[in-house]
Protein backbone atom coordinates (compact mmCIF):
# COMPACT_ATOMS: atom_id res chain seq x y z
CA UNK A 1 0.00 0.00 0.00
CA UNK A 2 1.00 3.38 -1.01
CA UNK A 3 1.97 5.85 2.18
CA UNK A 4 -0.64 9.04 2.19
CA UNK A 5 1.60 12.00 3.50
CA UNK A 6 -1.30 13.95 4.04
CA UNK A 7 -3.19 11.24 5.66
CA UNK A 8 -0.21 10.57 8.17
CA UNK A 9 0.37 14.46 9.23
CA UNK A 10 -4.12 14.63 9.52
CA UNK A 11 -3.13 11.42 12.27
CA UNK A 12 -0.53 12.78 13.40
CA UNK A 13 -2.11 15.88 14.00
CA UNK A 14 -4.92 14.42 15.87
CA UNK A 15 -2.70 13.08 18.54
CA UNK A 16 -1.17 16.00 19.37
CA UNK A 17 -4.53 18.20 19.82
CA UNK A 18 -5.89 14.99 21.86
CA UNK A 19 -2.91 14.96 23.88
CA UNK A 20 -3.23 18.83 24.46
CA UNK A 21 -7.14 18.50 25.27
CA UNK A 22 -6.78 15.45 28.09
CA UNK A 23 -4.31 18.05 30.14
CA UNK A 24 -7.88 20.10 29.97
CA UNK A 25 -10.07 17.22 30.49
CA UNK A 26 -7.50 15.89 33.60
CA UNK A 27 -7.77 19.39 34.82
CA UNK A 28 -11.73 19.18 35.15
CA UNK A 29 -11.45 15.59 36.25
CA UNK A 30 -9.05 16.70 39.26
CA UNK A 31 -10.91 19.94 40.19
CA UNK A 32 -14.19 17.90 40.06
CA UNK A 33 -12.95 15.33 42.32
CA UNK A 34 -11.11 17.95 44.73
CA UNK A 35 -14.78 19.43 45.44
CA UNK A 36 -16.64 16.52 45.30
CA UNK A 37 -13.92 15.62 48.22
CA UNK A 38 -14.98 18.80 49.77
CA UNK A 39 -18.52 18.59 50.22
CA UNK A 40 -18.04 14.86 50.90
CA UNK A 41 -16.02 16.41 54.70
CA UNK A 42 -18.59 18.88 54.91
CA UNK A 43 -21.42 16.14 55.03
CA UNK A 44 -19.48 14.42 57.34
CA UNK A 45 -18.55 17.89 59.42
CA UNK A 46 -23.02 18.04 59.56
CA UNK A 47 -23.47 14.45 60.36
CA UNK A 48 -20.43 14.70 63.04
CA UNK A 49 -22.05 18.00 64.27
CA UNK A 50 -25.36 15.81 64.98
CA UNK A 51 -23.79 13.01 66.34
CA UNK A 52 -21.75 14.75 68.83
CA UNK A 53 -23.46 17.75 69.27
CA UNK A 54 -20.18 19.86 69.40
CA UNK A 55 -20.37 23.06 67.26
CA UNK A 56 -18.49 22.89 63.91
CA UNK A 57 -19.37 25.73 62.49
CA UNK A 58 -15.98 27.38 62.01
CA UNK A 59 -14.59 24.21 59.97
CA UNK A 60 -18.24 24.21 58.24
CA UNK A 61 -17.13 27.85 57.02
CA UNK A 62 -13.66 27.22 56.20
CA UNK A 63 -15.08 24.04 54.01
CA UNK A 64 -17.48 26.52 52.45
CA UNK A 65 -14.96 28.81 51.22
CA UNK A 66 -13.22 26.00 50.10
CA UNK A 67 -16.14 24.42 48.21
CA UNK A 68 -16.77 28.43 46.15
CA UNK A 69 -13.06 28.57 45.60
CA UNK A 70 -12.97 24.77 44.21
CA UNK A 71 -16.44 25.20 42.39
CA UNK A 72 -15.00 28.58 40.50
CA UNK A 73 -12.15 26.47 39.97
CA UNK A 74 -14.06 23.83 38.05
CA UNK A 75 -15.94 26.66 36.16
CA UNK A 76 -13.14 28.11 34.80
CA UNK A 77 -11.46 24.34 34.00
CA UNK A 78 -14.63 23.45 32.36
CA UNK A 79 -14.65 26.90 30.03
CA UNK A 80 -10.74 26.11 29.23
CA UNK A 81 -11.40 22.73 28.50
CA UNK A 82 -14.36 24.38 26.08
CA UNK A 83 -12.10 26.92 24.42
CA UNK A 84 -9.83 24.07 23.67
CA UNK A 85 -12.16 21.81 22.31
CA UNK A 86 -13.20 25.09 19.91
CA UNK A 87 -9.46 26.04 19.33
CA UNK A 88 -9.23 22.63 18.08
CA UNK A 89 -12.00 22.76 15.47
CA UNK A 90 -11.18 26.02 13.90
CA UNK A 91 -7.48 26.15 13.99
CA UNK A 92 -6.11 27.29 10.55
CA UNK A 93 -3.38 25.29 10.23
CA UNK A 94 -5.40 21.93 10.97
CA UNK A 95 -5.75 19.62 7.72
CA UNK A 96 -9.95 19.38 7.15
CA UNK A 97 -11.52 16.16 5.83
CA UNK A 98 -12.37 17.89 3.00
CA UNK A 99 -8.86 18.83 2.61
CA UNK A 100 -7.95 14.59 2.54
CA UNK A 101 -11.21 14.10 0.23
CA UNK A 102 -9.81 16.19 -2.28
CA UNK A 103 -5.74 15.20 -1.80
CA UNK A 104 -7.57 11.27 -2.26
CA UNK A 105 -9.29 12.38 -5.20
CA UNK A 106 -6.72 14.34 -7.03
CA UNK A 107 -3.15 13.44 -6.68
CA UNK A 108 -3.26 9.95 -4.63
CA UNK A 109 -5.75 8.26 -6.31
CA UNK A 110 -3.94 8.94 -9.68
CA UNK A 111 -0.49 7.84 -8.09
CA UNK A 112 -2.58 4.72 -6.90
CA UNK A 113 -4.30 3.91 -9.97
CA UNK A 114 -0.77 4.71 -12.32
CA UNK A 115 1.50 2.68 -9.82
CA UNK A 116 -0.63 -0.48 -8.51
CA UNK A 117 -4.01 -0.60 -10.27
CA UNK A 118 -2.73 -0.21 -14.33
CA UNK A 119 -0.14 -3.01 -14.05
CA UNK A 120 -3.36 -5.20 -12.51
CA UNK A 121 -5.39 -3.96 -15.16
CA UNK A 122 -2.53 -4.70 -18.07
CA UNK A 123 -2.53 -8.28 -16.87
CA UNK A 124 -6.23 -8.84 -16.70
CA UNK A 125 -6.40 -7.54 -20.07
CA UNK A 126 -3.68 -9.97 -21.65
CA UNK A 127 -5.30 -12.70 -19.85
CA UNK A 128 -8.57 -11.87 -21.58
CA UNK A 129 -6.52 -11.93 -24.71
CA UNK A 130 -5.32 -15.16 -24.01
CA UNK A 131 -8.30 -16.62 -23.31
CA UNK A 132 -10.47 -15.12 -26.33
CA UNK A 133 -7.17 -16.46 -28.49
CA UNK A 134 -7.85 -19.54 -26.79
CA UNK A 135 -11.42 -19.44 -27.45
CA UNK A 136 -10.82 -18.78 -30.95
CA UNK A 137 -8.19 -21.61 -30.86
CA UNK A 138 -10.65 -24.32 -30.12
CA UNK A 139 -13.19 -23.16 -32.58
CA UNK A 140 -10.20 -23.63 -35.40
CA UNK A 141 -9.65 -26.85 -33.67
CA UNK A 142 -13.34 -27.83 -34.52
CA UNK A 143 -13.36 -26.10 -37.35
CA UNK A 144 -10.57 -28.03 -39.11
CA UNK A 145 -11.83 -31.51 -37.57
CA UNK A 146 -15.44 -31.42 -37.85
CA UNK A 147 -15.55 -32.26 -41.50
CA UNK A 148 -14.28 -35.96 -40.84
CA UNK A 149 -15.62 -36.53 -37.86
CA UNK A 150 -19.39 -35.83 -39.82
CA UNK A 151 -18.26 -37.97 -42.32
CA UNK A 152 -17.61 -40.46 -39.69
CA UNK A 153 -20.70 -40.29 -38.10
CA UNK A 154 -22.34 -40.75 -40.82
CA UNK A 155 -21.10 -43.46 -42.06
CA UNK A 156 -21.39 -45.37 -38.76
CA UNK A 157 -24.98 -44.65 -39.19
CA UNK A 158 -25.37 -45.94 -42.44
CA UNK A 159 -23.81 -48.78 -41.61
CA UNK A 160 -26.66 -51.55 -40.89
CA UNK A 161 -24.48 -54.42 -39.96
CA UNK A 162 -23.07 -52.75 -36.85
CA UNK A 163 -26.14 -51.42 -35.63
CA UNK A 164 -27.17 -52.57 -32.29
CA UNK A 165 -30.28 -53.75 -31.46
CA UNK A 166 -30.53 -55.19 -35.25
Amino acid sequence: MRTWDLKEKFDRQDEQHNAVVARYEAAVVAVGTQLHDLKAQKDALIRDEFRTGADRSKEKAKLSTQIEAAEKALAAAEHERGQAYEYRRTVDDRITVRQLVLDWSGEYRSAVRTAELQPIIDRLTAARKAYYNALLDIKELEAAYDPTFQQLRDMAYRDNVNHPGD
